[in-house]
């Protein structure tokens, strides 16, 4: 065969397994994908972290999955990233984490979704390894689309170790008087995480506030009103 033509068949037959290569990764991921989405469906969450022991991209398909917070499986998608990210090696759950706050970033050019509700989850399961990322995650709350996400980590992290979120009272106190009802709810439950004296009397002014707010109990969407959060106590947050 003269050289120009096996080269030509040579290049034939790499294009061929190189496409058939894609299908099969497109198919895979499709079915990952399927799959994840059932289980979210049915709250089988366990079941999702147990596939992640084995199965790649499943905290990448799980990202994909977290931006539309008016529906449960969001959550559930967030909860699952939390739950395998505490059960995975630091490195790899740091990983998750830069990744996250790249996306944070306006520079980053993406739609940062749920990614401040994301490392809230993580940090709350390994503060011993993220204190140093507590800062980062709550000072985004000065960036609007970010905010109720920012209030919602500090509660999250401060549920577990209220001597972390405490220097930030401030923020939380500023956004309990937010015009949105979720960052409210949000800041009043960062607010009673954070506990101590000054948080309990920032909290007096949002007994009277009656607007409701989405709330992830750890299994389903609620409606709650801001003075019902204003009176949880870190026992009521589910990890």
């Amino acid at each position: 065969m003269p050289r120009q033509e096996l080269k030509n068949d040579l290049l034939y037959r790499f294009t061929i397994i190189l496409i058939s290569d894609n299908i099969f990764i497109m198919k895979k991921t499709s079915e990952l994908k399927n799959a994840i989405e059932e289980m979210l469906a049915n709250g089988d969450i366990e079941g999702i972290v147990n596939m992640s022991k084995h199965a790649r991209g499943v905290v990448r398909t799980l990202i994909g999955m977290t931006y539309d917070k008016a529906r449960a499986s969001s959550w559930r998608a967030m909860d699952a990233i939390g739950r395998i990210s505490a059960a995975e090696p630091e490195h790899k759950a740091r990983n998750t984490v830069m990744r996250l706050l790249w996306m944070m970033r306006e520079e980053s050019g993406t739609n940062p979704w749920s990614a401040a509700e994301i490392v809230g989850e993580i940090v709350a399961r390994r503060t011993a390894s993220f204190e140093d990322i507590v800062p980062i995650v709550i000072t985004f709350a000065e960036e609007p689309i970010m905010r109720a996400g920012a209030m919602r980590a500090m509660s999250r992290i401060g549920a577990q170790k209220p001597e972390l979120v405490r220097e930030f009272i401030h923020l939380a106190l500023e956004h309990s008087a937010d015009k949105d009802p979720q960052v409210r709810g949000y800041a009043a439950l960062a607010l009673r995480a954070a506990g101590g004296a000054d948080a309990e009397a920032l909290l007096e002014g949002l007994a009277g506030d009656s607007e409701d707010f989405l709330y992830y109990d750890g299994r389903d969407l609620c409606q709650l009103h801001v003075s019902d959060a204003a009176r949880f106590s870190p026992k009521d947050y589910l990890l």
